[in-house]
C-alpha cells in the first residue's frame, strides 16, 4: 500500500511541472515598452520586447503604423552614443504572422549608452522621420568576457602543467635507465 502511494506521489510530482510548462507557451510575449511616435504625417506605435536592453543582446521591436500598411515602406538607423561607434541600418520587414506591422530585429547592440533610433517611413503622403532619443542600452550582465575566457581555460592550464610534469618524469626515468645500462 505504501509503495502505491509513493508511486502515485512520484507521478504527480513529475507530471505537475510538465502541465505547468505546457501552458506557458500559450501566453503572448509581453511588451516591455510601448510608445507612440510621429514620422511626419504617419503615426506609429513602437513596442520593444525588453527595455532597457543589455549590450550584445538581441532586440526585437514591433512597429505598427496607423495608416494603410500596404502603401508604406520603412527603414531604420540606429545611431550610437559615441562618435566612433558603428551605425546600424536596414529595412523594416513585415512582422511574421502579423498583418499591418513591421519587425525590427537587431542581432546585438554593440555598445552600452544612450542610442538614437531613427525610423523613416515612405508612403503616399511623402516621407516622414521619427526619432526615439536616449534609448538606454546597459552594460552586458555577468562577468567580463576576459574573465570568462580565463576561467574557461583552467582545464587547459592543468593539461599543460600535467604534460610538463610527465615530460620531466619520463626524462628523469630515461636518464636513470641510461646510467644503469652504461654501468653494466
Amino acid at each position: 500500500m505504501l509503495r502505491k502511494i509513493t508511486h502515485a506521489a512520484l507521478w504527480l510530482f513529475l507530471l505537475f511541472p510538465t502541465v505547468l510548462f505546457a501552458h506557458a507557451d500559450e501566453t503572448a510575449t509581453p511588451t516591455a515598452t510601448k510608445m507612440d511616435v510621429n514620422a511626419g504625417p504617419y503615426n506609429l506605435t513602437v513596442e520593444f520586447n525588453e527595455y532597457p536592453i543589455n549590450a550584445l543582446k538581441s532586440l526585437e521591436m514591433k512597429v505598427t503604423p496607423e495608416e494603410d500598411f500596404e502603401q508604406l515602406t520603412a527603414q531604420y538607423n540606429l545611431i550610437p552614443p559615441s562618435a566612433d561607434g558603428k551605425q546600424i541600418s536596414g529595412d523594416l520587414n513585415p512582422y511574421p504572422g502579423l498583418d499591418g506591422a513591421w519587425l525590427l530585429y537587431v542581432k546585438g547592440i554593440p555598445e552600452p549608452g544612450h542610442w538614437t533610433w531613427e525610423i523613416e517611413v515612405n508612403g503616399p503622403d511623402g516621407k516622414g522621420t521619427a526619432y526615439i532619443k536616449d534609448f538606454e542600452v546597459t552594460d552586458p550582465p555577468g562577468i567580463p568576457l576576459w574573465l570568462g575566457w580565463l576561467i574557461g581555460l583552467i582545464p587547459l592550464y592543468g593539461l599543460v602543467a600535467f604534460a610538463g610534469f610527465e615530460y620531466r618524469r619520463v626524462k628523469r626515468i630515461a636518464k636513470s635507465n641510461s646510467f644503469a645500462q652504461k654501468s653494466l
